[in-house]
């Protein structure tokens, strides 16, 4: 799956919504779905302690991994937004490593203003020209 998957407009509202409610900070959460799409955003606390950061808080991430498998569908990526609105992933971003031994998701980096890009590293990839090729 190198295309970026589907995503449905009810999915990208949610995450959009979700970043507005939490401006300034960022937000977070998990995507479920199959691997033609994206069909579910489960919102997770922000735990981290600045307003430019974000770090999902693990209780519920586990409880949003946990309803995405019993509807169904599986986990293909993580959200999170960009308050000021620029969606290229930040060097924290680009060396994030969200359970590397599940392979690769997808993340989504979504702006207040409804804009959203869409990009993944194959596993256990850390190469800037990787991220482009991957997206």
């Amino acid at each position: 799956m190198n295309r970026p998957p589907a995503i449905s407009r009810a999915v990208l509202r949610a995450v959009v919504a979700h970043a507005r409610r939490e401006r300034p900070r960022e937000c977070c959460g998990v995507l479920g779905g199959v691997s033609a799409g994206v069909r579910l955003a489960w919102p997770v606390k922000n735990i981290a302690p600045g307003a430019c950061s974000y770090m999902l808080d693990p209780i519920e991430s586990a409880r949003g991994e946990r309803e995405i498998r019993n509807a169904g569908l599986f986990v293909v990526g993580y959200y999170h937004s960009h308050p000021a609105g620029c969606l290229a992933p930040s060097e924290a971003d680009f060396m994030s490593d969200l359970w590397p031994g599940e392979g690769p998701h997808w993340r989504l980096i979504v702006s207040p203003s409804g804009r959203v890009e869409c990009y993944r590293l194959p596993a256990g990839r850390k190469d800037r020209a990787l991220l482009n090729a991957a997206r």
